[in-house]
């Protein structure tokens, strides 16, 4: 966020905690609301040309938040003719199965085997939206300094879709911040990051 705003970008904020956000700007808005509140969702995507959507569920047993919430940005995005979105998915999901550990093959063909379908749920739902699309497979998630190195992998699933241009990726949150921004830029795509 803080990279978009240092860019120029208008950039509004939405969810459940954004009031703990320490960035103030001028092109900053802050929008508390829930993802499954169509109107507040509808509000927030209004004037915008892009959405960057990094959902998180809400607990083990969670199945439907991520794969839910992320329809009701692209139905709110499709009603305002907003085009583009990027969407934080999961390394593990789709054809990026191979590049994890069997580690994490095992996590989530158990105690997270929800949020793992959630995760298909959710991409699928990106991949049938008129939108165009990325999807990036995060691997890890930290707080770190941005370093401005990662790695990622174009995938193959979207091949199926003749229609559909671009690339799943895996990579850390803040390493990530100005990688999602540049994304907006790719079309119909799938990567997979890693730092």
């Amino acid at each position: 966020m803080t990279t978009a705003l240092e860019r120029g970008h208008q950039v509004t904020a939405f969810g459940r905690s954004v009031d703990r956000l320490d960035t103030t700007d001028e092109a900053l808005e802050v929008c508390k609301g829930d993802v499954f509140d169509s109107e507040s969702v509808s509000n927030a995507v209004g004037g915008h040309d892009a959405a960057i959507v990094c959902l998180g569920s809400t607990g083990l047993r969670d199945k439907a938040i991520l794969a839910a919430g992320t329809k009701t940005v692209i139905d709110a995005m499709v009603i305002h003719g907003a085009d583009r979105v990027v969407v934080m998915s999961a390394a593990g999901v789709g054809d990026s199965w191979k590049q994890i550990p069997w580690s994490s093959r095992l996590l989530f063909r158990t105690l997270f085997r929800n949020v793992f379908a959630d995760h298909q749920a959710q991409e699928a739902t990106v991949k049938q939206s008129p939108l165009d699309w990325t999807i990036a497979r995060a691997a890890v998630l930290k707080d770190d300094p941005a370093t401005g190195t990662y790695s990622e992998q174009h995938s193959q699933d979207h091949q199926d879709q003749s229609s559909r241009r671009g690339c799943v990726s895996r990579r850390p949150a803040r390493r990530s911040y100005e990688y999602w921004q540049r994304q907006v830029c790719w079309q119909r795509s799938l990567r997979s990051i890693a730092s």
